[in-house]
């Protein structure tokens, strides 16, 4: 986003971190509008909340809207709102001169250019850290356990599974990294895990105290999940559909453990600081 003095920056919908990311920009000197947050607690003062739409979005320069954008690409996430969003609305009153920006939003669903920040590379790479914390903690409530001496499993290689395997060796975890490609496993063996193909990992399950996903589709299927230990854990890191077979789980008694959007829910000021980093990177 430009430096430009006096500019209008208006937010649509959201959690509590969108509020953190435009403290950041009111710090800076913009104009700073918020909708969609009727049930909000944290009201910074600087910060114009309203609940009309359309002098939120009068002459804005910029319109932010959250990370995802959209659960069922028709409404817009906004768990403070009393009333729900719907995207097409809010995109017909924005001005064709407005910038707009939001977060996995998905191609060519929606005819106005929608930039999408959280696509990009530097956001995934800097929320990485705050999942992986996040997740630590919740491994640490549903098995009573400390990270230390855990044996954990981390399924997929990729930013999320790269930090979080990383975080749980320096914490003394003794963790087998499950991935598909070979450069994977290499780096996972400098991180100090045990590496192996994701077909291994019926044959080790039952040595596992908790369970991490990190791929968005289906790896961990009926036969995986049976041979895991009976309080073990699954705790589900990517996005939906997510790579645990439901079905499967449920008949068996897995504990899954549903964790969408870690960041926002548990680090929500570390956040909206990565949601403000990431648009001062977009011009």
């Amino acid at each position: 986003m430009s430096e430009t003095s006096n500019e209008k920056i208006s937010f649509v919908g959201g959690d509590i971190r969108m509020i953190y990311a435009a403290e950041h920009f009111l710090h800076e000197g913009k104009r700073v509008f918020v909708y969609g947050f009727e049930k909000a607690e944290k009201r910074p003062d600087g910060i114009i909340f309203s609940d009309d739409i359309d002098f939120v979005l009068e002459e804005a320069d910029k319109v932010v809207f959250p990370v995802p954008m959209s659960k069922d690409k028709e409404s817009v996430v906004a768990p403070f709102s009393e009333n729900k969003i719907y995207v097409k609305d809010v995109l017909s009153k924005i001005s064709e001169k407005t910038k707009i920006y939001g977060g996995m939003v998905g191609n060519g669903i929606y005819k106005r250019e929608i930039y999408d920040y959280g696509a990009r590379d530097d956001f995934a790479i800097r929320n990485a850290v705050p999942t992986a914390e996040a997740a630590m903690m919740l491994a640490i409530k549903e098995t009573s356990m400390t990270i230390f001496k855990m044996s954990a499993a981390v399924i997929g290689f990729g930013r999320v599974g790269r930090v979080l395997s990383k975080s749980l060796v320096s914490l003394g975890a003794d963790v087998s990294v499950f991935a598909g490609r070979a450069e994977s496993k290499a780096i996972g063996d400098t991180y100090f895990c045990e590496t192996f193909d994701f077909a291994d990992f019926k044959n080790n399950a039952n040595k596992f105290d908790c369970v991490f996903n990190t791929v968005p589709h289906t790896v961990l299927f009926g036969d995986s999940l049976a041979a895991l230990k009976p309080d073990t854990p699954v705790i589900e890191l990517a996005s939906s559909p997510g790579g645990i077979d439901r079905e499967a789980a449920k008949s068996i008694g897995i504990n899954v453990v549903d964790a969408p959007s870690l960041p926002g829910r548990v680090t929500p000021k570390t956040a909206g600081m990565i949601i403000y980093k990431t648009l001062s990177e977009m011009s």
